[in-house]
This record gives structure tokens, sequence and C-alpha cells, in this order.
């Protein structure tokens, strides 16, 4: 293993994971000590086995018969056979600590860097997400982190391991015969060098080819999971079951063919050991000239052959492995190493600036763009104090900014990673609070993201927002005016469980407030329904909410929105799914509403506009009129038409 990846192994352990890591080191030369104790055992007693007249011409060995009080060679046999077979339980027994411990470390490194890399994706900026792939990243929180721990972490402790108890063994062995032992060490490690400097260019590209095939299976099975009514419609089963089959059949032929290869050396090495011992018995009899004295040694060097080669399989085996899984610690490295990168709009929903302070790199110029921020994420998941519980309550929330006079927009520019175009191009307005707004034009005019931005999940490469003269680039400021928002996109996410925890979104069960949940249904025109259901608010709404209406869904997410009684609704598109007696209903509920609260429409019928305070026209990011309903149809062309369409143009 390189020292690159060396680093970037140890750069994914927590400290305290690291100070464990530690402490296995010692337990480990342990391990290796105890094996050559348990071998250097063997020697006198087999020499006292096959002469037993050593006992008395040996001085050591009298003393030791003599100081422990024993009269018979049989007894003092007795109690050296003993001493060998403690001193090989001891080791075994240690051996099979060191396997749990080491285990046990690698599960405990699973459980904190899944978690950690969950928080990583989670508090990273919502335009982070617009150029990942989401079967990606549930690839590495499931399988990577599961590849790293049991593919890099126990295979890299499991050669050290073995190492240090090879080179221990191999110690031994030299100082009891150097010659011999060279020509033991040259002709096994001659061999393993060979075949693994042959095979580790084949191995890293088998890995590589796996890592993609596995990468395809996931996005196959999430896009036809996540389009399956379409899949259903359209009788595309066999496409999607075709396309997995033919990456899940490369997946297993190089999983296979890593395995086999692995096989490989230590089905040779077994020729090796036997054809080793003849060697060894050739060479103590030609050197030594009589069999009787050198079986002492012989049976030394075979009983270190049975320790030293499971040992060295062990090494190849584990280098093998190492080599085809270090791909995960390249992949988990990169996504746990975040660093700003140029050119690039931010977010600020985690505190970004929308000024210098948050790595615009000039933001005097509108044609700088802007840079990721780093990531914000809480310090139990930062992987350097360990503490990686999840919390199981809500931790507490900041206190919402003022906002009682308006929010504005000064020279706001925009535009999305790797593009050139600006999608926002420096637009100024000023909204009041307590008013109803709304942005209309044709599609791709920039309204979703204006509001995207007035949310603060997308932050300007210039250009600022305040909200009551408070600018939203102050770190502190983002997640207070966050406290404020209660936002209805145009397609509701739904998750596997109840109207209520709908309803109540992100809101551990124990702090669901039931009449808050019941008071935003009624809002929303929900009430009614969820009451003729046979559950009612406990009722199960099924995986994206697949068992209601696309109204009764869109419902579920007004109702959503209104839970935390918010100061300011943003509801983009937010009537697009709903019929018209539904639509009517629910925007006579957010008409009361107004002058309660600020709402900030994105219409999809120009209907649902009508009432609006004030009505912005954007045009290539740019408000290029502005008035209430009545006098855009008036004045504007566009909009006239626009209404006649019953929607907005397409660009």
């Amino acid at each position: 293993m390189s020292n690159p990846y060396a680093r970037k192994i140890l750069a994914l352990l927590s400290r305290k994971e690291k100070r464990r890591l530690l402490l296995l080191l010692p337990l480990i030369a342990l391990v290796g000590l105890f094996q050559v104790f348990s071998i250097l055992s063997v020697l006198p007693f087999i020499s006292v086995v096959s002469q037993p007249e050593l006992i008395q011409t040996n001085s050591r060995l009298n003393w030791l018969y003599q100081a422990l009080g024993f009269t018979t060679t049989n007894n003092f046999l007795v109690f050296l056979g003993g001493v060998v077979l403690a001193f090989i339980v001891i080791s075994n027994a240690i051996i099979a600590l060191t396997n749990y411990l080491q285990i046990r470390f690698a599960a405990g490194v699973y459980q904190n860097l899944s978690l950690r890399l969950l928080g990583r994706y989670l508090y990273q900026p919502y335009v982070w997400f617009l150029g990942r792939n989401t079967a990606g990243l549930n690839k590495n929180i499931l399988e990577e982190v599961n590849t790293f721990t049991d593919g890099v972490m126990v295979p890299g402790m499991q050669l050290l391991a073995n190492a240090v108890v090879s080179s221990m063994i191999l110690l031994l062995l030299l100082v009891v015969d150097w010659r011999l032992s060279l020509v033991v060490m040259c002709t096994l490690g001659g061999f393993y060098a060979i075949v693994y400097l042959a095979m580790r260019k084949r191995i890293k590209n088998v890995g590589q080819s796996k890592v993609e095939a596995n990468r395809k299976k996931f996005k196959i099975t999430a896009e036809a999971f996540g389009g399956i009514k379409d899949v259903k419609l359209m009788h595309k089963e066999a496409v999607f079951l075709g396309l997995y089959a033919q990456q899940s059949s490369r997946f297993a032929r190089f999983k296979a063919l890593n395995t086999a290869m692995q096989k490989i050396p230590p089905t040779a090495l077994e020729i090796i050991a036997f054809g080793g011992i003849l060697v060894i018995v050739l060479y103590l009899l030609l050197t030594r000239g009589n069999l009787d004295e050198a079986q002492p040694l012989i049976v030394l060097y075979a009983f270190a052959a049975l320790r030293l080669k499971p040992s060295v399989q062990t090494i190849f085996t584990t280098s093998s492995m190492l080599r085809f899984n270090l791909h995960s610690v390249a992949e988990l490295y990169n996504d746990m190493q975040q660093k700003p990168s140029g050119n690039q709009s931010h977010a600020s929903g985690a505190g970004a600036s929308e000024s210098g302070a948050s790595g615009v790199e000039n933001p005097a110029s509108p044609e700088s763009g802007a840079a990721l921020s780093p990531v914000q994420v809480p310090a139990h998941l930062n992987g350097q104090d360990g503490k990686l519980q999840a919390p199981v309550t809500l931790p507490p929330l900041p206190k919402p900014l003022p906002f009682n006079q308006h929010i504005a927009l000064q020279g706001l520019h925009f535009k999305y990673p790797d593009t050139n175009q600006w999608v926002i191009n420096n637009l100024s307005l000023d909204i009041a609070a307590n008013t109803t707004i709304a942005f209309v034009g044709a599609t791709g005019s920039g309204k979703t993201t204006l509001v995207d931005i007035i949310l603060g999940l997308l932050a300007p490469a210039q250009g600022q927002v305040l909200v009551d003269g408070q600018a939203l680039n102050q770190p502190a400021n983002m997640p207070r005016w966050q406290q404020n928002i209660g936002y209805v996109p145009q397609h509701i996410f739904l998750t596997d469980d109840t109207v209520a925890h709908n309803i109540a979104f992100g809101v551990p069960p124990a702090q669901v407030n039931h009449q808050a949940v019941q008071q935003a249904a009624r809002v929303a025109e929900l009430h009614t329904f969820v009451q003729s259901l046979p559950q009612g608010y406990s009722t199960i709404v099924g995986e994206r909410g697949v068992r209601l209406s696309g109204g009764q869904r869109q419902r579920i997410g007004i109702a959503r929105a209104l839970y935390h009684d918010p100061a300011l609704l943003v509801m983009d598109e937010a009537t697009s799914a709903l019929d018209g007696i539904t639509e009517e209903n629910i925007m006579s509920a957010i008409k009361r509403l107004s002058g309660q609260k600020t709402i900030i429409m994105i219409a999809h019928r120009l209907s649902t506009v009508q009432a609006c305070d004030h009505i912005y026209f954007l045009e290539h990011g740019r408000i290029v009129d502005q008035g209430n309903y009545n006098s855009l149809i008036e004045g504007n062309e566009q909009f006239r038409a626009m209404a006649r369409a019953g929607g907005p143009l397409s660009s």
C-alpha cells in the first residue's frame, strides 16, 4: 500500500479511531512474540524426546530438572509438553482476541464513517446536489464504506499482523540456522514477489472494472424504481432487467476473477512447502550427517513452516484484496475532504456569504462566479471527536431572523456551475412584508432560481439579499432567516410514513405537534380527506405517496409548509397538480392569509395570481415589467398571451 493511500486511510479515521488503531499495534506485536515462543519451545521438547540423556548433559535443562524437583525423565517430558501446549494455547487465544478486536474496530469504523459521510452529503450546499447522481451517493454510503472497512481496513490490519508474525518467525529461524533460513526466505519470498508483481496490475484493473459495473447497477435500479409508473405504462421492465443483467454479470465476473487470482499463489505454495521440507531434510542430512541429531531442527522448521505458511498466504491474499479495493479509499476520501472550488455558484444555506468573505474571487465583477463553500458539518459528524451518535431529538433551532418590513434583493447575478450563461442578471427588487407577490415569465426565465436565492438554497455570484436591513451573507443570519420560511415545490417528496409525519416532515415522532398538523391540513383543504381514511392521520401513504392522488400529495406538501406557521410562504407552481375546484379552494385559503404572511408565488396558471398585490414579469433573468394583474393585462402583450393560454409561454 503506497504512502498516498495510507495518508488517505488515516484521514478517513477520526482521532478516536486513530488512537484505537495505535492501541492494537502492541497486541499485534504480542501475537508475533507468542508465536515465536510457541515455536521455540518445541526445540527443547523434541530434543529431550529424541535424546533423554540431554537432561543430564545440558546444564540449563539439568538446572530446570533439579530446580523443579523432578525425579523421572517421563515426568519432566510431560512438563515440557505442557509448557509447549500452554504457549500454543496462549498464542492462539491472543490471535483470536486480536482478530475480534480488529473486526470490532472495523465495524465501528463502518458505523461512524457511514454516518459521517451521510452527514457530509446532507450538509453540502444545495447547488452541489444539482450535479450529483443520488444513486452514486447511496452506493458510497451503503457499499463503498463497507468495501473500505471489509476490503481495506480489515485486510490492512491482517497484513500488518501477519507481516509482524512472519518477520519474527523468520528472525528466529535466522538465529537458529541463517544459511538454511536464507534459502527458505529467498524461495518463498521470491516466489510470492514474482507472482504479486505479475498480477498486481491485473488485480487493479479488475477492481476498477468491478466498481464501474457496480455503479451502473445502482444507477439502473434507481432509475427503474424512480420511474416505475413510466416503466409499467411503456412495458419497459425487460429493458431495465436486461441492462441490470449485463452489469450484474460483469460485476460477478470481475469479483470471481479477483477471488480466483487470490487462490493461485496459496495453491502453488502447497507444492513449495512440501518441497521445502524435503530440501531442509536433505540439507541437514548433508551438513549434520545424522538425522537423529537433526531431528529437533527438522521438527522446528516443520512447525515454523506450519505457522509461517498461513501468514504468508494471508499476506498475499490481503495484499491482493487491498489493491482490488483501494478504489474505495480515493472515492470516500474525495467526498469526505470537500474543498472550495472556484468558478461555481455556492449555496448560502449553511452560512455561506454572497460577498468576498464567502469565497467569491472578485465580488466587484459578476464575471467572477463563486466557489463552493466549505461544508459546515456539526461537531459530532466532523470525524474529529469520534462522538457519532445520531441525535434522537431535534437540535435547538436558531431564533428566527426578525422580518417585519421588507426583503431587498440588490444587484443579483447567478449562473450554475460549469455554465457561462447568467440565469439571474443584475436583478434588484423590494418585497414588502405581509404582501402577496408573484414571479411569472416564460420557461427558463429564472423564476425558480430567483426563489431558490430568496430561500437561501443558492447564493449569487454578486449582490446580496437583505431582510429588514440585515444581510443574509452573515454566517448566523441565513439559518435564522430560513426559520421564517414555508416552501411548497411543484413536485412533493413524501416518505413511506404516516400522513401526520409527512406533514411534520423531519420532526421526531415524540415531538410532533398534532394540533399544528391538523390546523395546517385544514388550511390546505386536506383535513376532511384525512378523516375519511381508515387510520386518519396515522395512515401510511406509501413510498413517494404512491397510494395518494397527485392533488392529495400536493395538499400534504402545502400543509407541510404551513406546519411551522411561517412568516414567508413560497409556492413554486404548488397548485399545478390540483383540479380546478381544489385549486380554487386552496387559493381561497391562501388568500385568507394575505396581510398576515408574506406570500411569494411562481404561477403555472395565471388565474392563481390575479389577487396578488404585485407581479414581476421575468425574461432572461431580468425584470422586464411589473405591476398588478390588471395593469399587466393592459400593458404587456406577452402577459396577455400567457393569460389567454392559461399558463406560461414556452421558451
